[in-house]
């Protein structure tokens, strides 16, 4: 419905409607606070509105309490009242508010959704040889570690660092299981690293052939972690995956080769 042209403050119709007044009530609350008390038939001629509805809406702005009735003799008339009843109006609305807010945050704890553990992950690129051996340090805190060894250890971080890890693994009691290549150079380096650090058992190291070992470096799983270790030139780097269903797959595919793998003791010419 067109306001009447008379209005002079539209804004205030909005207002007025965001306290719950219909345009109609609106219009009639703005008319009678700026005219003395009149009658229906009055305020119908006046805004140009049906009687019919200028009654129906007065009758619910006498129950909100922003008009009431008066008395002129046998006419009986509208009176707007001063809008401080749409405080309380306020401070329902604000009290609701709290209660949503409360309620807001009660859900937030009580309806969280269940994580998905093939979705949630964490990688962390850790550069040079000293991420390289941040990668094996963070080993250090599972109980138990498979490494794919697709990578002369030498190259990607110093020997005498190798040598504290593997100490570190066996004063922990950390369950170690290498899978490596079976071919010559991997044979020389398993009885030198036996020979030296005397730490190995025999058992803990399986050798398999090149083809079937596709990755190009060293990858480590441990404590949900998968980590990977890659040497270019001179350039190293480390890779780390934190996710635990990502971890399990890979887990699953070396047990798998470890079953098949040959016992590293079977291919050494001789024991140390």
């Amino acid at each position: 419905m067109l306001r009447n042209f008379l209005v002079s403050s539209p804004d205030v119709f909005d207002h007025l409607e965001r306290f719950g007044l219909s345009d109609t009530e609106a219009q009639i609350y703005h008319h009678l606070i700026h005219h003395q008390s009149q009658s229906v038939l009055r305020i119908s001629r006046e805004l140009r509105i049906p009687r019919t509805s200028i009654y129906d809406n007065s009758q619910k702005l006498l129950e909100k309490g922003l008009v009431e009735r008066v008395f002129k003799g046998s006419t009986q008339r509208l009176k707007a009242l001063p809008p401080l009843v749409l405080e309380d109006s306020l401070k329902k609305q604000q009290q609701t508010l709290k209660d949503l807010e409360g309620s807001y945050q009660f859900l937030k704890k009580a309806l969280r959704p269940e994580p998905d553990p093939e979705l949630e992950f964490t990688l962390t690129s850790l550069l040079g040889r000293d991420g390289v051996e941040t990668v094996f340090r963070h080993s250090l805190e599972s109980t138990s570690i498979c490494l794919y060894d697709n990578l002369t250890l030498d190259q990607a971080m110093p020997f005498d660092y190798y040598k504290i890890w593997i100490k570190g693994v066996k004063q922990r009691q950390i369950a170690l299981k290498i899978i490596a290549h079976s071919d010559t150079d991997t044979l020389i380096r398993a009885q030198k690293q036996i020979r030296l650090l005397n730490h190995f058992s025999l058992d803990q190291i399986k050798l398999i052939d090149p083809e079937r070992l596709a990755n190009r470096g060293i990858q480590l799983i441990y404590a949900g972690t998968t980590a990977y270790v890659y040497v270019k030139g001179e350039d190293a780097r480390g890779i780390e995956i934190k996710n635990s269903v990502f971890a399990g797959h890979h887990q699953q595919l070396f047990d798998q080769l470890w079953q098949s793998a040959k016992p590293l003791y079977k291919a050494l010419p001789d024991k140390p």
